[in-house]
């Protein structure tokens, strides 16, 4: 015989069965019949998220960024495009989603669409892609665009002013390595004069967002 609190887990595994299985319901109805992108979302990451069917829910949210053009939607579906996930890898479809998704002002995704132009080198394309993502205050975006200026990815001439201004964009927006990198670059005058006060400002800033990030 169960005991009290063994019965009061199993009242409460069922009842977040149920609970689990209207989300279902609703999102399925509100997706398939009403064709609410929200609820197609929701719908996917229910599968990924509960059901554990990555291949069920690539196809819902590659369908709703395709057919409703919902932004995150197509975020999530480019995602697994590029790592596998439910579905062959295609970094050209990829690409399509992501560039979808950023033309409905997903800053996440114009990042990612720049990231696979920067791997196939075409650097006019990515460096757009990421200014729109750093326009649109998403930090990896500045920071890619710092680190391009930086090191001179594919071309791209090295200049440091650019280099420290999108690293300090991105430092503001909470990127830990955008801080260190800013901090690095007034400590040794790495293109801009030296500056050992701001170089501890954003070095301590760097230390306190990344404790932030494990805590």
């Amino acid at each position: 015989m169960a005991s009290g609190t063994g019965r009061i887990k199993l009242i409460e595994e069922k009842q977040a069965k149920e609970q689990m299985k209207s989300i279902f319901v609703e999102a399925s109805h509100a997706c398939n019949i009403e064709e609410n992108p929200e609820a197609c979302h929701q719908l996917g990451v229910y599968y990924h998220a509960v059901e554990k069917k990555a291949t069920e829910a690539w196809k819902v949210f590659y369908d709703n960024c395709m057919k409703r053009d919902f932004a995150e939607s197509c975020l999530t579906a480019g995602n697994a495009l590029l790592t596998g996930n439910g579905c062959p890898r295609d970094h050209d479809k990829a690409l399509q989603v992501f560039s979808k998704a950023c033309d409905n002002e997903n800053f996440g995704a114009c990042n990612n669409a720049g990231l696979v132009h920067q791997d196939r080198g075409e650097m006019e394309e990515a460096m757009t892609a990421f200014q729109k993502a750093c326009s649109g205050k998403f930090r990896n975006g500045c920071f890619n665009l710092s680190v391009v200026h930086l090191k001179g990815i594919r071309g791209v001439p090295v200049d440091m002013e650019k280099a420290l201004e999108y690293a300090v964009k991105s430092c503001d927006l909470g990127h830990a390595w955008g801080c260190g990198n800013a901090s690095r670059m007034y400590k040794l005058g790495d293109g801009v004069e030296k500056n050992s006060e701001l170089a501890d400002a954003f070095l301590k800033k760097a230390k306190n967002l990344m404790i932030h990030t494990l805590t």
